[in-house]
């Protein structure tokens, strides 16, 4: 027992060797900064094209220098580097957004062999809404009109963001959807509009900005009254913070699919 408890504790005092695939997007020249200043981690390994470890084949020659993968890359992407680890039997915190249903449907597949976590927003406070939504999702539905408008960078792909899809998810109750988008594209002149069905029951707005990196706002609207539950993020280091707790969470775990809900607030 004693000498299972100073393996635990000697354990606990090794840096966490990470790999980093998606290395220099914007996300992830964040985690380097954010990362490298922290003596509990060690950045071994950095997957891109232009750099050592070009790709999975790289990656998996140089198992034996990380710990786990963080992936902010591309769906297809994410899913070579999810069938990566399970090969080497690592884990991976998934932070790649426009996963479609079939790649969530393999994720599932591959974390019976795998402890694998994945978010659709690694930001405390927006965690905290999911489970607030999740909590009140059924009176909200049933009793307010709902509006969900989200403002991000103009360089973000995806139309809406992951996090907004998880809510629309949460609040119409994982029915199926109902939105309708009112996107915006305000960036250098560039457009793209689709007006709002007022008679649909969740409404959502897609804008764009160049002033704005991450911003979600449900209003929640009846007869004479009106809920608005606001979420800004302003610096991405809110999320990086957020992948750094969850590698702490995440490499003790046992094979499974884990949300940062978990990391955050427990089940």
């Amino acid at each position: 027992m004693f000498l299972k408890k100073m393996k635990k504790f000697t354990d606990l005092q090794k840096k966490i060797r990470i790999a980093i695939a998606g290395s220099f997007g914007r996300m992830g020249k964040d985690l380097i900064k954010t990362f490298s200043k922290e003596p509990r981690f060690s950045i071994e390994l950095f997957l891109n094209k232009d750099f050592k470890i070009k790709s999975q084949i790289d990656l998996l020659k140089n198992s034996d220098q990380f710990d786990l993968l963080i992936d902010f890359t591309s769906p297809i992407g994410t899913m070579q580097n999810v069938v990566l680890c399970k090969e080497i039997k690592k884990p991976i915190i998934i932070g790649t957004t426009g996963l479609s249903q079939r790649n969530i449907r393999y994720i599932v597949q591959f974390s019976r062999y795998i402890p694998i976590l994945i978010s659709e927003n690694f930001s405390f406070g927006m965690n905290l809404l999911f489970k607030f939504f999740q909590e009140y999702s059924e009176i909200l539905n049933n009793s307010y009109q709902i509006k969900l408008t989200e403002t991000h960078h103009k360089n973000k792909r995806d139309f809406p963001s992951g996090t907004s899809i998880k809510i629309e998810k949460i609040l119409s109750r994982k029915k199926e959807s109902e939105r309708n988008f009112d996107s915006f594209f305000s960036s250098q002149k560039k457009s793209l509009h689709q007006p709002l069905d007022k008679n649909k029951k969740i409404l959502l707005s897609s804008t764009r900005s160049h002033l704005t990196l991450s911003e979600h706002e449900v209003t929640f609207s009846r007869k004479y009254e009106k809920i608005k539950i606001r979420h800004i993020v302003q610096n991405r280091k809110v999320f990086c913070e957020g992948v750094m707790r969850s590698c702490f969470w995440i490499i003790r775990k046992k094979n499974g699919l884990y949300h940062s809900q978990e990391v955050f607030l427990g089940k």
